[in-house]
């Protein structure tokens, strides 16, 4: 047993360590610069554009806050969330079914909650929300099983903060009503309870933004998000990627449940089936949140483990090492592959990009300076974004979005006049890549004559505007003319 828990242990410090060796991955450096961006005074929609709702920079800031540009601190940040969220479903499912609970609800967590495919990028939002969820839940069972208005009040507090990262947060809430109706047959005072501490968060996010006059701005960025989701391709075969999280999730239950079925424990245990009908609600509902989300992303299947946790380690079985080790050590395992497979692929120098030295050595401080993926970049330099949209990938959103997002593009760059730009070397040959890797450029004609074309429009104002100064890897820097 001691040698499961140390290898579950180590494929969840492995699968987020290992993201030490690539810090600021886009995603990743697109959260935290929302959060420097916040804490400088900026705005979403004025001087970023992205596919977010502002309170994601509003909570990413007090990391920016804390830990500035140091990306261990990150990573350690998300670790830690990670293994506390573990340690509490472990609590959890103890005081639901009893003291034998507490190991596999832990260990599940610990091994899923670390999977190297769904930690990609080392910071990310699912793992914080999925933190916030798990203090809903467990404050969420204990208003299920005494009814009580503190924890109704603490269950809508914290899924409300999950809810200023992902909209989806709030299914818990649904889910934990639910089961009240199931146990209790009344929901009045304690729905009015929780209702009371979701409204702090929100009340929080609405102050923010009437202090930061984005409220007119709320109507067009939800049409903007909608229509991303709404025009994302979306056939069949994306249904395997749903079918397949769940199987991972399922695969330890089936081991556990069913061919180690015989192995009952000897002590007595009790179970609600309010809290049982919470975990399938839940875990329903975190499935629906996904696939509306349309671009199934793994990482966006995080919120599906925690319920998973606690309906695996509920299941009334001896805890041997036999049969947990043949529920989790597979995926363990997988995990550890997988993460030494991005070590292996880890080029020397990773840590900090050259094209970053090279424009800190050469810009002026206050300088701007634009690239596709600039959000690392200006992490590093401390140079300012030459426009507002952070990635071309915004390209995608729609047929005639690389129409309209190069012309706002271009009219930052007319504005700002950013000292240098950054193109890709050779250009078709990454574009022709992005069209064979994003399905909505190579299932959609137009949007990928649009997303040429608006590339198109980005190197002749380039090639109008400035000469190029050098090489640095496979990117061609280019520095404004005088005028």
């Amino acid at each position: 047993m001691a040698m499961l828990i140390a290898l579950c242990v180590f494929s969840a410090a492995l699968g987020r360590f290992c993201f030490l060796l690539r810090p600021f991955d886009n995603d990743a450096a697109i959260f935290i610069y929302m959060g420097k961006m916040v804490s400088d005074g900026g705005r979403l929609c004025h001087d970023l554009i992205d596919n977010k709702f502002p309170t994601v920079g509003l909570m990413t800031s007090v990391a920016y806050k804390a830990f500035g540009t140091c990306w261990p601190a990150y990573v350690l940040l998300q670790t830690t969330l990670s293994f506390a969220s573990s340690a509490m479903l472990g609590r959890v499912a103890a005081r639901v079914t009893g003291p034998h609970a507490r190991l596999p609800a832990t260990l599940f967590a610990v091994v899923f909650l670390n999977f190297t495919t769904a930690v990609f990028g080392g910071f990310q939002l699912e793992t914080i929300q999925v933190f916030f969820a798990v203090l809903a839940a467990g404050a969420g069972i204990e208003m299920i099983l005494s009814d009580s208005r503190a924890d109704a009040f603490v269950a809508g507090l914290c899924a409300g903060c999950g809810m200023m990262f992902k909209p989806t947060a709030i299914g818990i809430l649904a889910a934990i009503s639910i089961a009240m109706l199931i146990r209790h047959r009344k929901l009045t005072l304690s729905f009015a309870a929780m209702m009371a501490g979701l409204c702090v968060p929100l009340s929080v996010a609405f102050l923010y933004l009437w202090k930061a006059d984005l409220l007119q701005d709320m109507p067009d960025l939800c049409r903007q998000i909608s229509t991303y989701a709404h025009e994302t391709v979306f056939d069949v075969v994306e249904l395997i990627k749903p079918l397949t999280a769940l199987l991972l999730l399922g695969f330890p239950i089936l081991i556990r449940g069913f061919i180690c079925r015989r192995q009952r424990d000897a002590q007595s245990h009790w179970q609600v089936p309010a809290i049982t009908t919470f975990l399938l609600i839940w875990l329903a509902l975190e499935t629906t949140g996904v696939i509306l989300q349309r671009r199934m992303y793994a990482y966006h299947f995080l919120p599906m483990v925690p319920p998973a946790a606690l309906l695996f380690g509920m299941m009334p079985r001896f805890n041997r090492a036999g049969s947990l080790g043949s529920a989790l050590i597979p995926i363990a395992l997988l995990s550890i592959v997988q993460a030494a497979n991005l070590i292996a692929t880890t080029k020397p120098g990773e840590d900090r990009m050259p094209l970053s030295d090279y424009l800190a050595a050469h810009a002026k401080p206050g300088e701007a300076v634009w690239m596709d993926a600039w959000p690392r970049i200006i992490l590093e330099t401390g140079l300012r974004p030459g426009a507002r949209l952070p990635f071309t990938f915004l390209f995608t959103n729609y047929d005639d979005a690389g129409l309209d997002y190069s012309a706002g593009m271009i009219a930052d760059f007319q504005r700002i006049k950013p000292a240098y730009i950054v193109l890709p070397i050779p250009l078709d040959k990454r574009l022709q890549y992005q069209i064979d890797f994003i399905p909505e450029l190579n299932q959609r004609p137009m949007r990928r004559a649009n997303y040429l074309a608006g590339w198109h429009r980005i190197e002749e104002y380039t090639l109008e505007h400035y000469d190029k100064e050098t090489m640095v890897g496979n990117d061609s820097v280019y520095h404004r003319r005088a005028e």
